[in-house]
């Protein structure tokens, strides 16, 4: 009698699981699959061969071309996660210590999420009149003495790619460390404090330290973020090719093993900094 009353608890949240697990094996796992068995494949004028065969990895890394702009997207994505930290730790920090009531919280973080409000595309070409010859910040420049004449160099350039790319992604950055900043225990700071530590050393010890599950969350997001665009590269970065332009350009020339074998080699890539930095810091706090 008695396991017959546990029966029906122990497979109920199975049964409500059912439908995500559902939703993510169709949507997610095998589509994955599907590019992993397509990668394999011998490209061909139609699409593809059902012959299995590597050499579409082999091309790959027996091409600089490829495997060269493959390291030049993971370099501007480390590019653009630091300056995203850089620029969201101050301000999670000042959100949590320096404003006090909720509400004013509340209006910060919605004046800060207004910009993606509208669509992606018009926030990236809405620097166009700041970057330009003519823009905003060459007339400043120039009006200052600080160039003689105005620089391309502030539109469709990798410098223009990597700061629009900042402005998109930073607040995705600033979410994860306010998060994990506002749970930790103001009386830490006091102790410490009380103690006799320096402001500097609480800051790392406790704030720095404490904050690394928001950060390691911070920089998945900006990072993976950042590989995965090719809109901004296409539209400010110039002659600025992503590896998500070249998928791109291989599925449009219909050479889909390629295609597949790159993003197979990307995803992996996504997985193993996934795993690294959630091994290496506690993300299970940013959840709590």
């Amino acid at each position: 009698m008695g396991e017959e009353k546990i029966a029906p608890r122990t497979i109920t949240p199975y049964i409500l699981l059912a439908p995500i697990l559902a939703f993510v094996i169709v949507f997610l796992v095998l589509p994955l699959i599907l590019v992993g068995v397509v990668s394999l494949y011998r490209a061909s004028g139609a699409g593809y061969e059902q012959t299995l065969t590597f050499n579409n990895y082999i091309r790959f890394f027996s091409d600089p071309n490829l495997y060269g702009i493959l390291l030049n997207t993971l370099a501007n994505s480390a590019i653009v996660t630091i300056f995203a930290f850089i620029l969201a730790y101050p301000v999670a920090y000042f959100l949590t210590m320096k404003i006090k009531t909720f509400r004013a919280k509340t209006i910060l973080l919605i004046a800060m999420l207004i910009p993606f409000w509208i669509d992606f595309t018009t926030r990236s070409l809405s620097w166009i009149p700041w970057l330009g010859i003519q823009g905003i910040i060459n007339q400043v420049l120039t009006g200052l003495g600080i160039l003689k004449e105005p620089s391309p160099i502030f539109l469709f350039s990798p410098f223009a790619m990597i700061l629009v790319m900042i402005q998109g992604y930073t607040l995705f950055m600033i979410a994860p460390i306010f998060i994990v900043m506002s749970k930790i225990d103001p009386t830490l700071y006091e102790a410490a404090k009380a103690l006799g530590a320096s402001p500097l050393k609480v800051f790392y010890h406790i704030n720095l330290k404490l904050c690394l599950p928001g950060i390691g969350v911070g920089t998945v997001f900006v990072f993976l973020s950042s590989v995965a665009d090719f809109a901004t590269p296409r539209l400010i970065g110039g002659l600025v090719t992503s590896i998500g332009q070249v998928i791109r350009d291989q599925v449009v020339f219909l050479n889909l093993p390629l295609a597949a074998a790159t993003s197979v080699i990307l995803t992996l890539i996504a997985l193993a900094i996934v795993f690294t930095v959630f091994n290496v810091m506690n993300i299970r706090q940013v959840f709590e």
